[in-house]
């Protein structure tokens, strides 16, 4: 008899959104920009990301995890503009990501004339 060792299943979105976390406020991040994305993944490239469109509740939800700590920040935006943030203990992920997105709109995004 063999037996074959497999991968345990990866977890869904609705588990990595953790809902029984409590979510606090946050900005929106340029995710949608491929620059600041090879930006986070130069910086930081321990960090996995997943994303995942909820359309029908009007939101995108965003997961990074680092690969050896298991921290992660779960990123919710919604088309209403009202963004949320839920994390891991210990580790303040999104407040890094933000001081990134910070850093690459003041020197790297371009900025649209001024009149």
């Amino acid at each position: 008899m063999t037996s074959m060792l497999s991968a345990p299943p990866a977890p869904s979105m609705p588990s990595l959104a953790f809902p029984d976390l409590p979510e606090r406020p946050a900005l929106a991040l340029p995710v949608e920009d491929p620059a600041f994305m090879a930006l986070l993944r130069d910086a930081e490239p321990d960090l996995t990301h997943v994303r995942q469109n909820h359309r029908h509740a009007g939101e995108v939800v965003h997961v990074w995890r680092h690969t050896h700590t298991g921290a992660f920040a779960v990123l919710i935006m919604r088309d209403s503009g009202r963004h949320g943030v839920k994390e891991s203990g210990g580790t303040p992920l999104y407040d890094r990501l933000s001081q990134l997105a910070g850093m690459w709109l003041a020197s790297e995004s371009p900025r649209p004339a001024r009149c």
